[in-house]
C-alpha cells in the first residue's frame, strides 16, 4: 500500500467501520510508512490508526532499518520520528558531521508545530525515547508542550542525558500532577561524559538533586511507588534519600561512572536491597562510563557491590555494557539466575570473552535472545613482516574459512583472494599469498623499521574484510531485539559505497572492483565461519529465537527438525551450512 487510493475507493471506505480488534491485527503487518498513508485516506481511518502512530515515539538522527523477513517487525511499538545531524563530505569523500550545525531542526520544528496545532495529539503519547544529539531547547520546548497539557498520558521519557533539561522539567512540572502518571524516572549526571583523571562528585550537584526531589515528595508522596523503571547515574548506595522508601521498580538501568564521593556520604551499611525491591527487578542493565587507563577498572565489581545483584532472583534480562569481563561474577551470573530470558555482553575497550562459561547455565532451557561478542579469527587473515635480507617488506597470506562447502569456496577464490588480495604485480592473481616488495613501497630504498611496521599496518587494515563488513564500515543496523526497540542504522554503510571506496583503497582495475553483491557474499561467508560456534549455542539453550552473534544479528529458524542461525538483514540467497543434507553427506561416501 505505497500508493493514494483514487476519489471512488475513498468515497467507498468512507463508510467502511473497521473494528479496533482487526486494527490491531492489522498493524502487526504494517510498517510505519504505510500507517502514514492509512492515516491520511479519511476519518475513519484516521480515527482508527493515529493514536498507533503517536503512541510510542523514538526521536533518533537515523533511519529505521526494515529487516529482510519482517519489515513490519520494529514497528510494532515504535514510530520513529528523524532528526538528522547535519552531514557534509571531506576532500577524501568520506562523510563527516558538520560541527557547526550539528542537527537539521527543520523535521523536529515540523513535529512541534504538528503538536501545538492539534493538542488532541497529545494524550496519545505515553513514550519518547530521545537520542543525545538533540537540539536542547526544541527538546524543552517538545516535552513542555506535552507535559502542560493536563490530559497527557506520558509514562516514559527515556535516554534524557542532559541534566539541564532534567532540571528544567522537573522544577517547572515537580510540585504539579501533570507527571502523576509517569512509570520512568530519568536521573542524569550534570555532565554526560566524565573526565579524565580522578574527580568527585560536586556537592552543588547533590543541592540541586535535593531541591528538585523535595517538591515532589511534598506534592506526590506516592510518585516513587508508582515507578517501575529508573535510569540513574548517581550511585545509589551513596543517594538514597529521595526514595525514602524501597523501589518496587521492574528495570534499573545503573550508569557505574568513575566520580568519587565525599567520605561524609559514604555509608557501607546501604546495600542495594535496602534501595530496590528484591523480588520486583527483573530488569538490570549495568553501563559502565569508565576509561581504560583508569586504575580502579579492575576492582569496580567490588567497589560498586555488585554482586549483591547476584542474590536478586527474578532477573530476566540483564545487559552488561562496556564493563570488564569478570569471570567469578559470570560463573555465578550463570549459576544462579535460572529465569533469564535475554541477555547482552558486550564488554569494555574490545575486550572479547570466550562464551563456554555458558555451557552449564542455569537458565539453559528460559533464554530466549543473546547478544554477545567472543573471541573468533574471522577473516584468518595473516600478516608478518620479513627479515632484513628478503626482497620483500611484507608477506600476507588468506588462510580458507573452515567452512569447505562450494559457496564458500567460490568466495575465497573470486573474492578474497582475486579482489582483496590484489595487488599490480600479483604472480598468481588468485593465489592467497601477497607479497609485497621493497621498489613497490619505497621507491627500491631499503626502508627503516618503522617505514615497514607502517606498510605492514596499512595494507592489513585494507584487506580486513571482517574489520570493514562490522566496524569500519558497518553494514548491519544496532539491533536491540530484548528491548524490543527499532533497529537503527547507526554508522551503517550501503553496500554501493562500501564497495566504491573498498575498491579504491586497493587499487583494483575496473574489471576487478568490488560489486555490493560481493559484500553481501562476504557477510554470508562470515557467519558460515561461525557454524562450530553456533552449533555450541544452540546446544547451551536450545530454546533461543535471536542470537547477534559479534555484531551480526540473527534468528533461529528451524527446517526439517534442525535449528539453524538465519541472517536478519542481506539475507537473499543466503543457503545455512548449519543444515544436515543427506544427499550431499551420501554422494561424498559413495563416490
Amino acid at each position: 500500500m505505497r500508493t493514494c487510493p483514487d476519489e471512488k475507493t475513498t468515497r467507498y471506505i468512507d463508510h467502511f467501520q473497521l473494528p479496533t480488534e482487526i486494527a490491531k491485527k492489522i498493524i502487526m503487518f504494517l510498517s510505519q510508512n504505510d500507517l502514514t498513508i492509512l492515516v491520511r485516506i479519511n476519518k475513519q481511518f484516521y480515527k482508527v490508526f493515529i493514536p498507533y502512530l503517536y503512541k510510542n515515539i523514538y526521536l533518533n538522527k537515523v533511519p529505521y532499518s526494515y529487516r529482510d523477513s519482517e519489515p513490519y517487525l520494529g514497528f510494532r511499538n515504535w514510530s520513529t520520528f528523524q532528526v538528522p545531524q547535519k552531514i557534509k563530505e571531506n576532500e577524501n569523500g568520506y562523510e563527516e558531521t558538520d560541527s557547526k550545525n550539528k542537527v537539521d531542526t527543520q523535521s523536529f520544528r515540523e513535529l512541534l508545530r504538528t503538536v501545538k496545532e492539534n493538542p488532541t495529539l497529545v494524550p496519545l503519547i505515553e513514550k519518547i525515547h530521545c537520542t543525545w544529539h538533540l537540539n536542547h531547547e526544541l527538546l524543552s520546548e517538545f516535552i513542555v508542550i506535552i507535559l502542560s497539557n493536563k490530559n497527557n498520558n506520558l509514562t516514559h521519557l527515556e535516554n534524557l542525558a542532559s541534566f539541564e533539561i532534567f532540571q528544567y522539567i522537573w522544577l517547572k512540572f515537580g510540585n504539579s500532577y501533570n507527571l502523576s502518571k509517569m512509570q520512568h524516572f530519568e536521573m542524569p549526571y550534570y555532565i554526560l561524559c566524565p573526565e579524565k583523571g580522578v574527580s568527585n562528585v560536586p556537592q552543588s550537584y547533590i543541592d540541586k538533586l535535593d531541591n528538585l526531589m523535595k517538591p515532589i515528595l511534598k506534592a506526590q508522596p506516592n510518585f516513587w511507588q508508582n515507578l517501575t523503571s529508573l535510569n540513574i547515574s548517581v550511585n545509589p548506595l551513596f543517594y538514597s534519600r529521595p526514595f525514602m522508601v524501597k523501589l518496587n521498580i521492574k528495570k534499573l538501568v545503573l550508569n557505574i561512572r568513575p566520580e568519587k564521593y565525599a567520605c561524609s556520604w559514604t555509608n557501607n551499611d546501604v546495600h542495594y536491597r535496602h534501595v530496590f525491591d528484591m523480588e520486583a527487578l527483573e530488569h538490570l542493565e549495568l553501563l559502565s562510563w569508565f576509561y581504560e587507563d583508569s586504575y580502579r577498572i579492575k576492582h569496580i565489581y567490588e567497589d560498586f557491590k555488585l554482586y549483591e545483584f547476584l542474590d536478586y532472583p527474578n532477573i530476566k534480562h540483564f545487559e552488561l555494557l562496556s564493563m570488564p569481563a569478570n569471570e567469578k561474577f559470570l560463573q555465578r551470573m550463570v549459576n544462579t539466575w535460572t529465569k533469564l530470558e535475554a541477555m547482552t555482553l558486550s564488554f569494555a575497550f574490545s575486550t572479547c570473552y570466550s562464551y563456554t562459561f555458558l555451557q552449564n547455565a542455569a537458565f539453559h532451557s528460559k533464554l530466549k535472545i543473546l547478544k554477545i561478542e567472543i573471541d573468533q579469527n574471522i577473516n584468518l587473515l595473516s600478516c608478518d613482516l620479513v627479515p632484513e635480507n628478503a626482497d620483500y617488506l611484507v608477506k600476507m597470506r588468506y588462510y580458507p574459512s573452515s567452512c569447505r562447502c562450494t559457496t564458500c569456496n567460490s568466495i575465497y577464490t573470486n573474492i578474497i583472494c582475486l579482489k582483496y588480495m590484489y595487488y599490480k604485480d600479483k604472480v598468481n592473481p588468485t593465489s592467497n599469498i601477497l607479497l609485497i616488495y621493497h621498489n613497490n613501497s619505497t621507491n627500491g630504498e631499503t626502508p627503516d623499521p618503522a617505514d615497514k611496521a607502517f606498510v605492514l599496518y596499512d595494507e592489513y587494515i585494507n584487506r580486513d574484510f571482517a574489520a570493514h563488513i562490522l566496524n569500519e564500515y558497518c553494514i548491519y543496523p544496532h539491533v536491540e531485539i530484548s528491548q524490543d526497540l527499532p533497529d537503527l542504522s547507526y554508522r551503517v554503510c550501503d553496500l554501493k559505497t562500501m564497495a566504491v571506496r573498498i575498491s579504491e583503497r586497493l587499487g583494483l582495475p575496473p574489471g576487478l572492483k568490488l560489486l555490493p553483491d560481493d559484500i553481501v557474499k562476504l557477510s554470508h561467508y562470515m557467519i558460515h565461519a561461525f557454524k562450530k560456534n553456533f552449533n555450541e549455542i544452540l546446544r547451551y539453550f536450545p530454546n533461543l529465537d535471536f542470537l547477534v552473534f559479534n555484531g551480526i544479528p540473527l534468528e533461529i529458524r528451524e527446517e526439517a527438525s534442525q535449528k539453524h542461525c538465519f541472517p536478519l538483514y542481506f539475507s537473499e540467497g543466503y543457503k545455512s551450512n548449519q543444515l544436515y543434507e543427506t544427499a550431499s553427506i551420501g554422494q561424498d561416501l559413495f563416490s
